[in-house]
């Protein structure tokens, strides 16, 4: 059965709450806890690619909570590889992910398929010049290359260069 119950006031909660809902010390959030400032993360050992510190967890979660707060989703956008790069996805047509810009999206596409990098990024980092995208049927070279801005349903095309006689 849900009801409220009565929360003290001085300890960073006020009034009631459900009694099915987690009550948050807003101070233990904000200060890291017996109102002293939180420590830096920088003296913190790093964890793994999509793990964070529980204090960037706590931070995320209160303003994701605020009406206020500004929304990251990031457009849903396919990539489909076509001719010899499908063959070092492992064989691979598609891939789904989230990205605003083409750099991003190829970010996400080398994390997904790792052999793909070498096949798209020459030795500084530089996309290499064999190297055609399309954001659906324009050439991203007209729309702002790696910085071209992608929207929801976009289907970005990875072509390698076709050349000869």
């Amino acid at each position: 059965m849900l009801g409220e119950v009565p929360v003290q006031r001085g300890c960073g909660r006020v009034g009631t709450r459900p009694t099915h809902a987690i009550g948050v010390d807003l101070r233990e959030v904000a200060l890291g806890g017996s109102g002293r400032p939180t420590e830096s993360l920088a003296d913190k050992p790093a964890l793994a690619e999509g793990v964070a510190h529980r204090e960037i967890l706590a931070r995320g979660t209160v303003e994701r909570m605020s009406k206020n707060a500004p929304s990251e989703r990031r457009p849903n956008v396919r990539m489909l590889l076509h001719g010899a790069y499908r063959g070092f996805a492992g064989g691979a047509r598609d891939v789904t992910l989230d990205a605003a810009t083409i750099r991003e999206a190829l970010e996400g596409l080398v994390r997904a398929h790792p052999t793909l990098a070498e096949r798209l990024r020459d030795e500084r980092g530089k996309l290499r010049p064999h190297l055609a995208l399309f954001i659906n049927q324009d050439d991203a070279r007209l729309l702002g290359w790696e910085d071209a801005p992608l929207h929801d349903g976009d289907i970005v095309h990875v072509i390698p260069a076709v050349s000869g006689g």
